[in-house]
């Protein structure tokens, strides 16, 4: 840069920006470190970290949705307290603020002996004063000025600790003599960006800067500084805390989430609206989820995959192709497998137990279908059969080829076979246009009884015709069948399974491992008893 002050044209005119701004910019501008000054969300005031990550803009987030509480800097200055010397030290702690600083972690990072130690919060975060002024008093700390922790709500940053210090005790204070702690969870994936903000100085802007140049930039400023393990998850983050209760952690997905895999070709439409499917179920979940959220998916559409409409007299044939195609998607390092086809899951023990080899889970369209066919079938209270609709080797539950055949039996239910293969030809031809509605009712009505049914589209065809055309029918014609789709259930499924595993496995999201993700995930889709247990 050619001038020292060039970063802060992003903020505009020099003098418009708050001169205890320029001062932190100036210390945290450094060579060969990218960051960025920002305004709040219409220059929004903020005073605590729930407060901030809603108006802090990084990639369009403000006024969206805001950023994700472990992208935050929660920062707070204190005195440790050595009571059998009788010294105390001023200091900083840093840590994202999905996090609550533990005192017992702080004192020993500061080689005070616990039991000897307490530490005085000079100026914590706004949501943990009240909780440390009632501690304070409990354990005989006496009160502090009036100008303290007030006064700097929302404006502690790392670049003005002996600020903050000096405004306490009265006594002038130097950067480079103070210890900053930095925790350890600053050091983990923090998703895309890998970024980190807090204030830049005052109530209204903010700067966003990668987590480890962080570190690096205060390890220089203040030269004692160190990383250490000086925190542990916040309950009010996990929704076990706090006057009102709320999972703050549902509020986005998490960080990183596992690979996701698809297989498919039949037909390539299929793959296609399935990844849809996915991303739609995410956006419906999340009020705001910007693109660096999303999951990566890797689709393999392979053309031989339409060998398995044969399926019975190419058997050999398309087990090649299945698994050459299941391996290119491990091989990637994806550790969520899926077919978005209703036949090539005639090979799920294979495929299941090869994935199971590489640290990856298959998930069959069958198994995924399998809650919406209890809801239905509970919801009509016992008055329903089920219809299963497919190519021939789907729906023969006696030739062997169905991969449905397993899940069904397992819960008990006989179904009715409703073979489809000429209407799935003529999809594949024609494509999903208005005259085959008429082609798919006179199947399902001219094969199927005309009682209560639950009709399983166990064709990837159907399904979409279903969706352009059924859906948007007369709502006044009364049926009797109600039509589950899998490819539908099955986007929702994968979708929370990227869910579970990513809360489960992402170690910034701060989640210990005895928290119920699964119920949490379940009440956020909605999900009943009916839902099957993810412990597979």
């Amino acid at each position: 840069m050619s001038r020292k002050n060039d970063w802060t044209d992003t903020l505009g005119v020099d003098d418009l920006i708050p001169p205890e701004v320029i001062v932190c910019g100036n210390r945290l501008q450094r060579d060969g470190i990218w960051w960025r000054p920002s305004w709040n969300y219409e220059k929004k005031e903020v005073f605590s970290c729930r407060d901030a990550v809603k108006s802090r803009d990084r990639l369009g987030s403000g006024g969206n949705g805001g950023i994700p509480l472990w992208s935050e800097l929660k920062s707070l200055v204190g005195l440790a307290i050595d009571q059998t010397k009788g010294t105390k030290v001023g200091f900083a702690a840093h840590t994202r603020a999905n996090t609550r600083f533990d005192e017992r972690r702080l004192l020993e990072a500061l080689g005070i002996r616990t039991e000897d130690g307490r530490i005085q919060m000079v100026a914590p975060d706004k949501d943990d004063a009240l909780e440390t002024l009632v501690d304070d008093r409990k354990r005989g700390i006496e009160e502090q000025p009036k100008i303290s922790r007030r006064e700097w709500f929302g404006r502690v940053n790392p670049f003005n600790v002996d600020r903050v210090l000096a405004d306490f005790t009265g006594e002038e204070t130097k950067l480079e003599d103070i210890t900053q702690l930095l925790d350890v969870s600053l050091e983990l994936d923090g998703g895309v960006p890998n970024t980190i903000m807090s204030n830049l100085g005052n109530r209204t802007t903010a700067f966003e800067v990668h987590a480890l140049d962080l570190i690096s930039v205060v390890k220089q400023l203040s030269p004692a500084s160190f990383v250490a393990s000086i925190a542990e998850p916040c309950p009010v983050w996990l929704g076990l805390e706090g006057a009102h209760r709320k999972d703050y952690w549902l509020q986005f997905p998490p960080a990183r989430g596992p690979k996701l895999g698809i297989l498919t070709g039949n037909s390539p439409e299929s793959g296609m609206t399935l990844w849809h499917d996915i991303l739609e179920t995410l956006r419906e979940l999340y009020s705001y989820l910007p693109d660096s959220l999303m999951p990566e998916i890797h689709i393999r559409s392979v053309p031989e995959m339409g060998l398995s409409m044969e399926l019975a007299s190419r058997e050999a044939e398309v087990r090649d192709v299945v698994l050459k195609g299941a391996v290119g998607l491990l091989d990637v390092g994806c550790t969520i497998i899926t077919f978005a086809c209703n036949t090539t899951i005639y090979y799920e023990p294979e495929i299941a137990e090869l994935c199971k080899l590489r640290g990856a889970r298959f998930v069959s369209i069958a198994e995924a279908c399998m809650p919406a066919v209890r809801r239905a079938l509970d919801q009509s209270k016992g008055a329903a059969r089920v219809g299963l609709l497919g190519i021939g080797p789907v729906v023969d539950m006696g030739a062997g080829f169905s991969g449905y055949k397993r899940y069904l039996e397992a819960e008990g239910i006989p179904v009715i076979a409703c073979p489809a293969d000429r209407l799935a030809f003529a999809v594949k031809s024609k494509g999903t246009g208005a005259e085959l509605v008429t082609d798919f009712r006179r199947l399902v009505t001219g094969i199927l009884p005309n009682e209560p049914l639950v009709v399983i589209l166990a064709l990837t065809e159907v399904s979409m015709v279903y969706r352009e055309h059924i859906t948007k029918s007369n709502k006044n014609r009364r049926s009797e069948k109600s039509f589950i789709d899998p490819l539908l259930e099955l986007g929702k499924y994968v979708a929370f399974l990227y869910l579970m595993e990513g809360y489960k496995s992402c170690r910034v999201c701060q989640i210990p491992e005895a928290f119920n993700i699964e119920a949490g995930l379940k009440r956020e889709f909605g999900w009943t008893a009916f839902e099957q247990s993810l412990d597979k």
